[in-house]
């Protein structure tokens, strides 16, 4: 039978398209939504619903006279305990099931946009939902994990920042910083695409001159100012950052899940694989890789080392530069070309290399 007269279900194309969906599908929905603080979670939002304030003190544990209780992930726990009001537990396995999808549309489409090839997006899909499985726990962090997605892809796909772009994050930004403490990250993104590409524009020579005049660079900056001023909007102002810097400094001494990533569990094991092959990969590349993607991937292998719950990261981040990375290498490029057109495939190779 021809290609042309199966049914478009059945094809490959449309299967690796779906694959990707049905399995995130099939793990939310036989994964237990259970977890050690979720009932604080949602107790914490029931008493702001009831209240309609935010929490003064923790209602687990004795707070200090005095202390300034500082409850960063307000916004989530209301949000669990809505859930919770409407559709009891069942409905935490939909809103899982949903963020998860939403995170895996944005990075499938995002590394499927710079490979044109839905075999590589597969694979590179499945090599993320490897290193993000063990934190996808019904909590907080669970929010923040399509917004860092949209973030990254955005950043990373978008040559022209517009007024658009600029007003969607700062909004996405402000829904993060009240949601989990987490928000920094979207803060480093921004931070690290500006740093890269200034590294990259101050060393071409034909492009060294008023760095602070590239249209690009400056949207960046702006960017990156308006963030980092509207994490200010929540009920806690700048207090929230030192919230979040004591969190970050402390965690790896009051949680065994912040300890340095142990290699003798699921997590580890794959994230010591994702390094191998991230190496081989590199190594073997044709592609140039720019000052942005270096800085991306040791400063999330950083953090992936640091702490198990920041694998996840890494993940997301790796995954798109790897699947680009992968496409240049020679084998991988000739097995490509088999299945386009030779001028086709020529000239996104070139475009490929070039970046």
């Amino acid at each position: 039978m021809r290609t042309e007269q199966i049914p478009t279900i059945f094809r490959l194309k449309t299967i690796y398209r779906i694959l990707p969906f049905w399995i995130v599908i099939t793990i939310c929905l036989a994964s237990n939504i259970s977890f050690p603080d979720l009932g604080h979670f949602i107790k914490s939002g029931e008493v702001m619903l009831e209240s309609k304030a935010i929490l003064s003190q923790d209602l687990f544990t004795h707070t200090y006279h005095g202390l300034h209780y500082i409850n960063s992930g307000w916004l989530s726990q209301v949000f669990f305990a809505f859930c919770e009001k409407i559709g009891d537990l069942e409905l935490f396995i939909f809103l899982k099931t949903i963020l998860l999808l939403i995170t895996i549309t944005i990075i499938y489409y995002f590394i499927w946009n710079i490979t044109k090839n839905y075999r590589i997006s597969l694979i590179f899909i499945f090599f993320t939902i490897a290193l993000g499985i063990t934190n996808w726990s019904v909590r907080p962090q669970i929010f923040t994990i399509p917004i860092f997605a949209f973030f990254y892809s955005h950043l990373y796909r978008t040559a022209n920042i517009k007024g658009s772009s600029i007003f969607l994050l700062s909004l996405l930004m402000i829904l993060w910083v009240n949601l989990h403490s987490s928000f920094s990250l979207g803060i480093i993104l921004v931070g690290i695409f500006l740093v890269g590409e200034a590294i990259e524009k101050y060393f071409d020579r034909e492009k060294n001159k008023d760095l602070i005049k590239k249209s690009r660079l400056k949207k960046l900056l702006f960017l990156l100012i308006l963030l980092v001023s509207v994490t200010l909007i929540n009920p806690y102002g700048i207090d929230i950052w030192w919230d979040m810097w004591a969190n970050a400094s402390t965690s790896q001494g009051r949680s065994t899940e912040w300890r340095a990533t142990a290699m003798n569990d699921f997590s580890g094991f794959c994230f010591i694989i994702s390094i191998v092959i991230s190496g081989i990969i590199l190594k073997y590349s044709k592609r140039r890789i720019t000052v942005t993607e270096a800085i991306l991937l040791f400063a999330f292998l950083f953090a992936g080392f640091k702490s198990t719950r920041m694998i996840i990261w890494w993940g997301i981040v790796s995954a798109p530069i790897l699947a680009v990375h992968f496409c240049s290498i020679d084998a991988i490029s000739e097995r490509i070309s088999r299945g386009k057109g030779h001028g086709e495939f020529k000239a996104e190779s070139s475009k490929l290399k070039a970046e």
